[in-house]
């Protein structure tokens, strides 16, 4: 413990070493153990096993203090003033409200030596490929231009695979297209037949499936012109079946057939330009994160110690421990006059709240930070083994 500890049981007269300390030590050396085994472990649901196990043991701990304070605090004559109650009150509230922060606190710490480890396998194996290991500046604007690529990956693989998709079901369609704007012409004449295709073209092209029954309807109130053009020819009817079919067809897979202009493509050959651009776009980011994927893992490994410093600065396991150990033994001091006010305040009370509602403020983001970390690290090497079909 601490000078300012030692000096507050000094002051209140209170006794050096007992059960509760005895069983804090013991629960830091368990701290400290499950800390060294999670930094060897690969897998992340072991991992989450051991975070577990120490969480159910330090809240059986919690209960031991409580426990503890309540059986000493009986045998003890403990001479307390309304203002002193009152602080132990306080006290006792904030200690409450630390508790689950310290839950969170061991899961980060255990979470981050995990997440390192695993970062500086991948720097290894990466660096046992490599003939000569790359030298690059590496800044916070580099690192946000490639995570940017990165997340761009998967959405430009599935761009391409769309489009070839969508090329390869409108061969089919536009044969039927072509097939209903001849029955159309021949049905019509050339004027009227191009007018009618030209209404319910537009339809489609904008996935309006009401519009194009419009158009549909439109058809069949036209009169049929004489034609004594020999061969077999769909019907007008067979001509309108053929064009609902293509509405249904064309609007039910509007999300595959899509363009950027909010309208969809009807022909196979008005994919070629978007697929071509598609392509060249995966292909330069994929040649990017390549040139850039050794110091994207190293600046992983970087960016956890970073968040391993920040919660450094919250505080550390032992000191955390001691906290409440401080605690539970402030609660058997008698707090009755002005001086006991200010040492239970200044060593106890005032340490606890900037612990509780301002330091651990921060464990959120820290939490966050590491999950980003490691959904980059993620990203980087799916990207890497990413292939178009």
């Amino acid at each position: 413990m601490s000078a300012q500890i030692d000096k507050f049981m000094e002051y209140f007269r209170l006794s050096g070493m007992s059960e509760l300390d005895l069983r804090t030590q013991a629960m830091k050396d368990d701290l400290h153990e499950a800390c060294e085994t999670i930094k060897n472990l690969q897998d992340k649901e072991e991992v989450n096993k051991s975070i577990a196990q120490m969480v159910r043991k330090l809240e059986k701990h919690y209960d031991f203090a409580e426990k503890w304070i309540e059986d000493r605090r009986r045998g003890m004559k403990i001479d307390d003033d309304e203002e002193g109650m009152a602080l132990k009150g306080k006290t006792m509230i904030m200690l409450a409200d630390l508790q689950p922060l310290v839950l969170e606190y061991v899961s980060i710490n255990f979470l981050l030596h995990h997440y390192l480890k695993i970062s500086n396998d991948f720097v290894h194996a990466e660096e046992e490929t490599l003939d000569i290991i790359p030298k690059m500046e590496w800044t916070s604007d580099t690192e946000a231009f490639l995570d940017k690529y990165l997340k761009k990956m998967p959405v430009l693989k599935e761009e391409v695979r769309r489009l070839k998709e969508a090329k390869k079901r409108l061969g089919g369609l536009g044969e039927k297209l072509e097939r209903f704007q001849n029955g159309l012409l021949f049905h019509f004449g050339r004027s009227k037949g191009a007018g009618l295709y030209s209404a319910f073209l537009s339809a489609i092209r904008r996935a309006n499936l009401d519009k194009a029954e419009q158009a549909l309807r439109a058809v069949e109130r036209e009169k049929e012109r004489f034609h004594i053009i020999p061969g077999k020819r769909d019907s007008k009817e067979e001509v309108v079946a053929l064009g609902q079919e293509l509405a249904n067809e064309y609007v039910n897979n509007m999300t595959l057939f899509a363009t950027e202009e909010d309208k969809i493509f009807l022909k196979k050959n008005e994919v070629n330009a978007s697929l071509e651009v598609a392509i060249k776009e995966f292909k330069q980011a994929s040649d990017l994160i390549a040139k850039y994927h050794y110091s994207y893992l190293k600046s992983r490994v970087m960016a956890i110690l970073r968040l391993q410093g920040r919660l450094e600065t919250i505080s550390d396991l032992d000191k955390l421990l001691e906290l409440e150990q401080i605690v539970a033994k402030g609660m058997l001091a008698s707090v009755g006059k002005y001086e006991d006010y200010r040492m239970f305040e200044t060593i106890v009370t005032t340490p606890l709240d900037y612990m509780v509602y301002e330091k651990m403020k921060d464990l959120p983001l820290i939490r966050s930070g590491a999950e980003d970390v490691m959904d980059g690290l993620k990203r980087a090497l799916q990207s890497r083994l990413a292939k178009l079909a």
